[in-house]
């Protein structure tokens, strides 16, 4: 017994040693050519390798510098490089001086995917045989007797043109670099470091796929895609697919460097999030749970994650995104949403809809005014917000329809020097106008009551009518109202003093000279610092008259440093004014009044100012 384990030890070291020494006597480029041609005849495109090795520990081929070629109708380069091509071999065909090849693995291969401006992939057609070449005209023609072939019987000429299409137990991709061509979207990204394995790939037939990208950055950023695809078809747009995406801790701004993904550009955060994806007919179905932590919009943080609950379809041939529903949850605010967007129409068309309920206006107006949308970023604002509103037509500018209404609204910080409260302020909207109720807001002793409305606004020329009255307000706490509704023109403005205001505005809001004001005012011993003056501007008395497109000041008494001045002053014309002034003034000190004159102040556009010399007259 001891004997025959010791011849059995021994015979397997002989064959260890033979398998390991045979291939260094074996030159396996011989067979170079035929390798080449079975590949390219799997393939379907035109293969070139370098040079071959052998190894029986397995059966295999290490194949350097290889090169598979394009479809013809993409052009005439490379499809794919890679610097090594291992090709494992049945062994007992390999004997006999025959190849058979059961598995392909490329080592840092660079891969092009093209699609063209039908929709058509280029990686398509790989495993197809190109068409056989019609027979020359310019050959005589020859007499031919129909023959009608028995059942399961080729053709004449057929099998010629057969060849054996690529079947693999195992394909492996380590480490692969992609260039992806969208010829319909007209965008091109790289996508580096890619690992992709595919088993019981052949013909007509579904295989397993495991593939993971890793994106170059801090931390383990991984997309994973597991599941099964195929079977393959030429022409199609997208490869049938059932399976699972994972994304495990993807940096926005680092996905945004690999892929050049331009909606991405200005945000940050991290991703991580699984969902399920099946695609049949070029219909993509997916639905999950992705969530950002940490979520950044230029240089602002929102100090909340985001996470999204979906189920949703893609027809991307008709490029229509249908959503089953969907949850965004910005921090603990809920926001639902359903319905369809259609990229297939010019211009792209949606019909959705946006429902929440109780949710916390703070995180909404955060993310809106790091999107620049509304509100300073240096405001907080507290409140609940009850929404209903489905949007329909062009993605640009759809018409609504529904309601919101924010109650309990507080907004403070930034220049605010005391909280300024809206009790309610509701929204109806229509597809011909949007329309508020008479809201107040208050802040301090201040109060102020607004009415608004906005017709025809999915139309070149909507038109605005709106409402404005207060009564004695102090003046500083009337520009923390306006600057807690995002109001830029009073930036870094503040000051003290009473105003009183009943002023209606109406007409189209894209063209202020057509603007019509009608009301009254008045100013009376207000103070007033603006980023333009070193000192501040005192008016005793002012009354205010609006009438059509202009402002009138009347019995104007006021002073700057030393100079005091009387009179009426009309600004005409509020998209490019003209001021027009008759006003008595002593002690006129131009080089004074130079010097309180900020000149480094930012410019703002003031439009046209006239300025009648003759009017003024010196006391």
């Amino acid at each position: 017994m001891r004997r025959i384990a010791i011849i059995f030890v021994i015979v397997c070291v002989v064959v260890v040693i033979a398998l390991a020494l045979i291939p260094q006597f074996l030159d396996v480029n011989h067979y170079h050519d035929r390798i080449q041609a079975e590949l390219q005849s799997r393939l379907g495109r035109p293969v070139t390798l370098g040079n071959i090795k052998l190894s029986l520990m397995p059966p295999s081929l290490n194949v350097k510098d290889v090169a598979i070629g394009e479809d013809p109708s993409f052009g005439n380069g490379a499809f794919a490089k890679s610097q090594e091509l291992y090709v494992r071999v049945s062994l007992l065909p390999l004997l006999r001086k025959d190849v058979e090849i059961q598995s392909l693995r490329l080592i840092n291969p660079n891969i092009q995917l093209i699609k063209d401006s039908s929709g058509k992939w280029n990686y398509a057609s790989l495993g197809q045989q190109p068409p056989t070449a019609a027979p020359s005209s310019s050959k005589p023609s020859q007499p031919q007797q129909p023959a009608k072939p028995s059942a399961g019987t080729p053709a004449p000429g057929e099998q010629k043109s057969t060849a054996p299409q690529l079947s693999l137990a195992h394909l492996e991709i380590q480490n692969g670099r992609v260039h992806m061509v969208d010829q319909q979207a007209h965008t091109e990204n790289t996508y580096e470091n890619i690992d992709l394995t595919l088993n019981d790939f052949a013909p007509g037939k579904a295989f397993d796929v495991d593939g993971t990208v890793h994106i170059a950055g801090q931390g383990n950023q991984q997309i994973q895609v597991k599941g099964t695809a195929g079977p393959m078809q030429n022409g199609s747009a997208i490869i049938p697919f059932n399976g699972s995406v994972d994304l495990k801790q993807i940096s926005i701004g680092d996905l945004q460097k690999v892929a050049s993904v331009k909606a991405l550009e200005g945000y940050n955060g991290v991703i991580s999030g699984s969902l399920k994806a099946t695609t049949k007919n070029e219909v993509l179905n997916s639905e999950g749970s992705l969530k950002i932590d940490d979520p950044q919009i230029k240089t602002t943080k929102l100090g909340y994650p985001i996470t999204l609950d979906y189920k949703l379809s893609d027809d991307t041939k008709a490029n229509v995104i249908r959503i089953e529903n969907g949850t965004i949850h910005l921090g603990p605010t809920p926001i639902t949403i359903s319905g369809t967007m259609n990229s297939g129409a010019t211009p792209s068309q949606l019909d959705m809809r946006m429902v929440t309920q109780g949710a916390s206006i703070a995180e909404i107006a955060r993310l809106a005014a790091a999107a620049g949308v509304a509100f300073n970023a240096g405001t907080n604002i507290k409140g609940t917000l009850n929404a209903d509103i489905a949007a329909r037509g062009s993605t640009s500018n759809p018409a609504l329809n529904g309601n919101l209404r924010a109650s309990n609204v507080e907004i403070t910080g930034g220049q605010i020097k005391q909280p300024v409260s809206v009790p309610q302020i509701e929204l109806s909207l229509t597809p011909s106008a949007i329309s508020s109720n008479q809201f107040t807001a208050r802040t301090g002793g201040t109060q102020l009551n607004g009415q608004f409305s906005l017709k025809d606004y999915t139309s070149q020329a909507p038109a605005m009518q709106a409402t404005l009255q207060t009564n004695n307000a102090n003046i500083g706490e009337l520009l923390s109202i306006a600057d807690a509704y995002g109001v830029t023109a009073v930036d870094g403005m503040s000051g003290s003093g009473q105003i009183t205001l009943n002023l209606s505005a109406a007409g189209p809001l894209k063209n202020m000279s057509a603007m019509v004001f009608n009301g009254t005012g008045a100013i009376q011993n207000a103070s007033l610092n603006t980023p333009t003056l070193t000192k501040p501007l005192n008016v005793k008395n002012a009354n205010i008259r609006f009438s059509q497109n202009s402002m009138m000041l009347e019995n104007v008494a006021a002073s700057l440093d030393q100079t005091n001045a009387s009179g009426n002053l009309s600004v005409h014309n509020f998209a490019a004014p003209q001021i027009q002034f008759a006003l008595n003034m002593d002690k006129l000190d131009l080089a004074a009044i130079q010097n309180i004159v900020r000149t480094e102040a930012p410019a703002k556009r003031v439009g046209f100012v006239r300025f009648d010399p003759a009017r003024l007259r010196r006391r």
